[in-house]
């Protein structure tokens, strides 16, 4: 009978009998020397590579300085907002009119896409006849309702709530509806027996 057992070679100063666990159970694999790069190492040499890159078509002028500036520039301008901010000039302004059409904007969706999301998940009525309304206003360009929500609600901040109402309130209706039909039955029954509606 041959022996098929696979010949395992050992430094010198090591038992063979009492290493053989030992060398079974252990076990590595040589990657690249792009696997033992640490992790912030590799971070920072791709952010320098990118920006080097970036300067690099700024010399060129491949790319018009208007679309794109260099970094240098960028960083000015990032701090100039910064300070801007921080001292209350005029971007703090802008900073709380934004902050205040966001909030209108969202209390909007959450209230409609909540309402139409329940009507649409408990009620096949509204699965039937209300959600293919509701994909088709989805499924129309954001872009052009821009104009008309302007048109109709002036430049205000009333045009800008508009807007991002119309663009948050699909996603919240196909999640709450999509939570309502992820109950089971089981689940469902069980709560009803909680006194639930």
């Amino acid at each position: 009978m041959i022996d098929t057992t696979p010949e395992i070679t050992l430094r010198d100063g090591y038992d063979k009998d009492a290493s053989v666990n030992v060398l079974s159970t252990v076990w590595s694999e040589k990657g690249s020397w792009f696997d033992r790069v640490p992790r912030s190492v590799a971070v920072a040499g791709i952010f320098v590579v990118g920006v080097s890159f970036w300067q690099l078509v700024f010399l060129t002028g491949l790319v018009s300085p208007i679309i794109l500036p260099s970094p240098l520039e960028t960083v000015g301008q990032l701090i100039f907002v910064g300070h801007n901010l921080i001292t209350g000039g005029y971007m703090l302004a802008s900073l709380s009119v934004t902050m205040q059409e966001v909030f209108y904007a969202f209390i909007l969706s959450i209230s409609i896409g909540f309402s139409l999301g329940v009507i649409v998940g408990e009620s096949s009525f509204g699965e039937r006849a209300l959600m293919p309304y509701l994909v088709a206003f989805d499924t129309m360009p954001k872009v052009a309702f821009a104009p008309l929500f302007i048109a109709w609600l002036g430049f205000g901040i009333e045009s800008k709530v508009a807007l991002a109402t119309y663009i948050a309130t699909f996603p919240i209706i196909v999640g709450t509806a999509a939570g309502m039909h992820a109950a089971d039955e089981s689940s469902r029954m069980f709560f009803k027996t909680m006194g639930a509606s």
